[in-house]
């Protein structure tokens, strides 16, 4: 009889009827231990997976009653597991959330502790930057003092024929 009821499961495992198996897996000749009708997915996978990988062995793809036993307690952990993991998340969350606080108030006393030297280093590079654009609107204006002369000479010029243009009307 527990040949029998093992054929008839791995017969099911080989048709994909994951209702059947978990039907026979349930059989009181296979004393197989907390088969649960909601992993029947997971317990297909699992057995497919053992089955193809005996295959490759080139073994006997029948599967026994140890090896059922072992596959339904993986796939039983592995369902309990599953079903915490949102609270694995939310720990993992919390925590991360924790570090990254403890981090902030770190990086926070180190900046108030430091802040004067912060202001110090800016306050040179900007007296540098300015520095640098000072000099080179002066070397412009050096480079340019030629044209900006010939510029005033010419409208100081213009200035001093229009006043005179002026004075001329009068006489």
């Amino acid at each position: 009889k527990m040949e029998a009821a093992l054929a008839q499961v791995n017969r099911e495992i080989d048709a994909g009827d994951h209702r059947g198996m978990v039907r026979s897996l349930k059989l009181p000749i296979l004393k197989l231990t907390n088969v649960d009708g909601a992993g029947a997915w997971t317990y297909l996978a699992q057995f497919k997976e053992l089955k193809a990988k005996l295959k490759a062995l080139k073994a006997p793809t029948a599967l026994t009653q140890e090896q059922l036993q072992d596959l339904v307690n993986m796939a039983n952990f592995e369902m309990r597991l599953l079903s915490k993991e949102d609270l694995i998340i939310k720990i993992q969350a919390r925590w991360r959330g924790l570090i990254a606080r403890r981090n902030f108030v770190r990086r926070l006393a180190f900046f108030k502790v430091n802040e004067q030297t912060f202001i110090k280093i800016q306050r040179k590079w900007k007296a540098c930057l300015q520095r640098r654009q000072y000099l080179a609107r002066l070397g412009f204006l050096r480079a340019h003092e030629a044209q900006a002369v010939a510029i005033q000479a010419r409208y100081k010029g213009y200035l001093q024929r229009k006043a005179y243009k002026g004075l001329k009307q009068f006489w």
